[in-house]
């Protein structure tokens, strides 16, 4: 999928950019890939130890689902780890899978 291989560059390069422009980056963990039945997440959990953060875990993730011509991208970069993160991005896809977008519409 096209959408998953930009997104695969542009964490990689987002991370990666993030590491040079802030000394507070202790360590950066390897990109995840996880395919679903109801959408794809990619996502990479890196340390930081700051004033703002001390000894702080962040994720940043992407995601894509689609439901017919319906689809759903997410972009986060939170402050919790990956498990928290990958967990709130599952809700987000069952929530999609259930919604009814021409209700929305009306």
């Amino acid at each position: 999928m096209l959408r998953h291989a930009a997104a695969r560059a542009s964490l990689s390069a987002r991370v990666a950019q993030l590491r040079k422009t802030n000394g507070g980056v202790k360590s950066v963990g390897t990109l995840k890939e996880e395919h679903l039945p109801n959408g794809e997440r990619l996502y990479i959990e890196y340390a930081e130890d700051c004033s703002r953060h001390p000894h702080g875990t962040n994720t940043v993730l992407r995601g894509f689902a689609r439901r017919g011509a319906t689809m759903l991208s997410i972009d986060l970069w939170i402050s919790a780890g990956a498990a928290e993160v990958t967990s709130l991005a599952k809700d987000m896809f069952a929530r999609f899978q259930k919604l009814d977008v021409a209700a929305t519409i009306e």
